[in-house]
């Protein structure tokens, strides 16, 4: 899967400096989807909470973050990603299994 941001037209003149936001943006991707795929490993209520999390998140990011980012106007939030966290910190395994999973 390859993502790229709105700043890259932009980025590809300055090369390291685009060159390490295609890696982070390459690098958050991969991890999205490794949640995503390791969340249909648990069963629900656990599984469909992680999804929509990650879910949020990615929309958030690709929805609000960038669009900002192009009109260079950009503010981190927070809200999804620490919603991401609390799904995975407040998640008590039931087994083995799941805890190998978290």
């Amino acid at each position: 899967m390859t993502c790229q941001s709105p700043l890259t037209a932009r980025w590809k003149r300055q090369p390291q400096r685009f060159e390490r936001a295609d890696e982070k943006t390459q690098n958050e991707a991969l991890a999205l989807t490794n949640m995503y795929v390791l969340s249909r490993g648990f069963e629900d209520p656990m599984r469909s909470d992680m999804i929509a999390a990650v879910r949020k998140y990615a929309s958030e990011v690709v929805n609000r973050e960038w669009d900002a980012m192009a009109q260079a106007s950009f503010q981190k939030s927070m809200d999804s990603e620490q919603n991401l966290w609390k799904v995975l910190l407040t998640y008590n395994p039931k087994d083995s299994r799941d805890q190998i999973l978290l």
